[in-house]
Order: C-alpha cells, then sequence, then structure tokens
C-alpha cells in the first residue's frame, strides 16, 4: 500500500512540504549567536611638547693655524756678519726689540763722514754767497748814487758849453767818466741778477748732501736686525763672518702673540649663523663684512682635531674671506687667538703652532625659533598627535638643519604634540598610545642652548 503511495502523483509534493517544515522548527530551535564589536588597536609612541625657545645657530668649520704676523728677513745693506744671536737657530725665540744679526759698520760710518763733510762746503759757499750778496747790493747802492752824480755832473758842464765857459774836451771828458760809471752800475746789476740761480744750484747741493747724509745714516740703522716682534725663528740662512749682498735671505720668524685660522666652512652650514642679519648689510654697495660680523656676534671655539680634542681656546671673527672656494663652495671666516703661549697648560693644552689643523666652531646669538629632533621629520612631513590621541600628518618648511636638530619655519607650533618613534606604517587617524618623552624633551633645550655636542 505504501509502495502504490509513493508512486502516485500526490506523494513528490507532499514530501517537499513536510522537508521544508522540518526544517524551519531546526533553525528556529537554534540558539542565537552573539554579534562582538571589534576593538581598535592603539599605536604605542614616544612624544614631545613643540617650543619655541632660544636656539644659538651652530657651525663647523676647518682650518689649519697661521702667525698673524710674520717676518722673512733680507739684508738691506751688504757688507760683512760681526755678530749673531745665539738664539738664532730654527725653532729659537727671540724677544721683541732684541738685536739678532750685526752687519760691519765701518763702510757706512766711512759714508756719513764724507756726507757731512760735503754738507758742509755746501752749507759754507751758501753762506759765502750771502755775504757776497750784501756786499753787492751796498756796492750797487754806491754806484747808482755817483752815477746820479756822474749826469747831473754831465749836465752841468753841457750847459756851461752852450755858455762857452768850457771847452767841448772838458764835455767829452766828463762824458767818459758817467759811461764808466754806467757800466759799473750795470755790472753790479748783473752779479746781483745771477744770484738767485747761484743760491738754487747750493740750495740743491746742500739737499743732496742731506739726502745723501740721511741714506748713509739708514744704512748704518740696517746694518742691525732686531725682533720686530717676540717671536718663533724658522730658517736661517746665514752665519758669522758670511758677505751678504742686498736682498740676501737672513732668517724667517713667526709671531707668538696672535695666530689666525682661516676656518673653512661649507654655505648650507654658514647660511644658520647669518639668519635674522639685516639685510640692509647684506645690499649696501659695497657690503662691510666688518659690520656684518659685528652684527652676527658670533662666538668661536677653536680646538684641536685628532689628539688633544678637549683641549680649547676662545676665539674671534676678525674677517671674512674675500671670495667663496669654487671647487668645495666653502665660504672662509678668518678668526684669531690670543696669547695661545701663555694660554698653554703643560699635557693639556699646547701652544698654537703653524701647521696645526685646527676645528673651529661657531654659535651665533640666540634667536627665538621652533626647533625639533631630526628623526621627528619623516620626507619633510611631521606626525602630530591630535586631542583624540589621532595621527596627524602635517607637511613641514624647514629653516635650516642643525646636527641632530631642525629648525622649522612653517608647519607645527608651540603646543602640538609631536611623535618622536618611527610608525610603520604612518596612517592618518589611527589610534596613537602616547608617551612623553621627558629625556628627550630636556636633551632638545641643551642642544638649542649650544651646550650640547651637535655633530
Amino acid at each position: 500500500m505504501l509502495t502504490n503511495w509513493l508512486k502516485s502523483k500526490l506523494s513528490l509534493p507532499l514530501i517537499a512540504i513536510a522537508g521544508l517544515i522540518l526544517a524551519v522548527s531546526f533553525i528556529k530551535q537554534k540558539p542565537e549567536m552573539a554579534r562582538v564589536e571589534q576593538a581598535k588597536v592603539s599605536r604605542k609612541v614616544w612624544y614631545i611638547d613643540v617650543q619655541e625657545m632660544p636656539v644659538k645657530a651652530r657651525a663647523i668649520g676647518y682650518g689649519t693655524v697661521q702667525p698673524e704676523t710674520t717676518l722673512a728677513a733680507n739684508a738691506q745693506v751688504a757688507g760683512k756678519v760681526v755678530y749673531v744671536h745665539p738664539g738664532l737657530k730654527k725653532g729659537g725665540s727671540i724677544d721683541k726689540g732684541v738685536k739678532v744679526l750685526q752687519i760691519d759698520t765701518t763702510d757706512y760710518e766711512l759714508g756719513i763722514s764724507q756726507a757731512q763733510a760735503n754738507l758742509a762746503v755746501y752749507q759754507a759757499n751758501l753762506k759765502e754767497l750771502d755775504i757776497e750778496e750784501k756786499n753787492t747790493k751796498t756796492l750797487l747802492e754806491i754806484a747808482k748814487r755817483n752815477y746820479e752824480i756822474g749826469k747831473s755832473e754831465l749836465e752841468r758842464k753841457n750847459q756851461l758849453r752852450k755858455q762857452q765857459s768850457v771847452s767841448q774836451s772838458v764835455v767829452d771828458a766828463e762824458e767818459q767818466k758817467v759811461l764808466a760809471l754806467q757800466e759799473q752800475f750795470q755790472s753790479l746789476q748783473n752779479t746781483l741778477s745771477t744770484s738767485p740761480s747761484r743760491r738754487a744750484v747750493i740750495e740743491a747741493q746742500i739737499a743732496q748732501a742731506s739726502a745723501q747724509l740721511k741714506e748713509q745714516q739708514k744704512n748704518l740703522e740696517r746694518t742691525t736686525i732686531t725682533m720686530p716682534f717676540r717671536g718663533r725663528i724658522g730658517e736661517v740662512h746665514v752665519d758669522l763672518d758670511e758677505y751678504v749682498n742686498v736682498g740676501t735671505k737672513l732668517f724667517d720668524a713667526s709671531s707668538i702673540g696672535r695666530v689666525e685660522i682661516h676656518a673653512q666652512l661649507p654655505m648650507k652650514h654658514a647660511r644658520p649663523l647669518v639668519l635674522g642679519v639685516d639685510r640692509s648689510l647684506l645690499t649696501q654697495q659695497p657690503p662691510s663684512p666688518q659690520r656684518i660680523l659685528e652684527a652676527l656676534g658670533l662666538d668661536v671655539t677653536v680646538r684641536l682635531v685628532g689628539t688633544l680634542k678637549k683641549a680649547s681656546w676662545k676665539a674671534k671673527a676678525v674677517r671674512l674671506g674675500e671670495e667663496i672656494d669654487q671647487t668645495s663652495r666653502t665660504v672662509s671666516f678668518i678668526v684669531a687667538v690670543d696669547s695661545s703661549y701663555q694660554k698653554g697648560i703643560p699635557g693639556e693644552r699646547p701652544p698654537l703652532l703653524k701647521g696645526m689643523y685646527t676645528e673651529v666652531e661657531f654659535q651665533s646669538s640666540a634667536k627665538q625659533r621652533i626647533v625639533v629632533p631630526r628623526q621627528a621629520i619623516h620626507q619633510g612631513k611631521a606626525y602630530i598627535a591630535s586631542q583624540n590621541n589621532t595621527l596627524q600628518i602635517k607637511p613641514v618648511k624647514i629653516e635650516f638643519y642643525q646636527g641632530e636638530l631642525i629648525a622649522i619655519a612653517e608647519g607645527v607650533k608651540p603646543g602640538d604634540r609631536l611623535v618622536t618613534s618611527d610608525v610603520i606604517p604612518a596612517v592618518e587617524g589611527m589610534q596613537l598610545d602616547l608617551a612623553h618623552n621627558e629625556k628627550l624633551q630636556e636633551a632638545m633645550k641643551l642642544l638649542a642652548s649650544g651646550k650640547g655636542d651637535f655633530k
């Protein structure tokens, strides 16, 4: 009977309906699954508070020590060397004003005597001319008076001749006397007129003799060579009893008072030192390097490279180099160190000697700037923690780099929480678990003040 029913046409629909009813009943009886919300994951990061603080721009340059003053002594007169100072040896030190060499003075003393004698002769000639001029003027007055009297007498006798009182021979004789008086008067006048030219010749001779005397006296002084400053001796080229000509090299010396260092700074490192300087100082024609240096107010420290790195000297920027080195693209700052010998400490701080290679650190006067750690800027972007502790990525404009610091011109402001950890990957809006890096915050202030090591 069941078999017959299954074969009937109504059996299949009834079986399908019965299966559907059972399935629905089974689903309703299954317990409902609970919906679980997935919690957001926070990234653990360090941060510092962005601050505006006094910042000293710093730069490092390198250069060799050179004495401020050097001397290449050459002979200015010829002669035999008759004295050599015992300390005139390579590496020796001689004080200012000490005689180091003496050249034989005999020839120059004779030259002075000859020049003095010539001068005395010419001066005597001038005095003789003065007397001659005085006498000639007196004689000229007498001759002039006699000539005038003679003319009067001739005129009187001409009148008498017209009156037939005297003969013509008497008039002729008187006329001859007048002509002789006129000739005498004219001769004295001519003598007196040549006096200025004769005087000029004698005065020129006196000037020449005086110049020769001064030259011989100067040559006599040049036979004695003294140290113009307290210095160290370099090469010595002459010895006792050696004959030297004019221009012969004697010795080299360098001062031990002040030394100079031409510190070379790359242009990009020198730039932070001049930021904030009045532009009028840079654009005036011609620019005044001295005024620019005064405006910078640089604090300069010199250290030895290599051994004794802790040895340092305070220095002063005295000049700027005249041009940019086209090969290295560096600018030269000339700094000076005073009295390095007096400030020396045996075994700790030696005197600065010619040729020593040094490191020169420049610090500008402090200016208010926003600075952040170099590690906190990622390809020109800063990671900022927002008020709800999510990540914000902001582009920044960098003013300059300084060691482990970066001065920021735009992009962050005081009070921002700057993430200093590496965030990989950095996704805008990601949740942050913040921890304040107090150690880095304090290190920032130390570096900004110019006291920390920023290299």
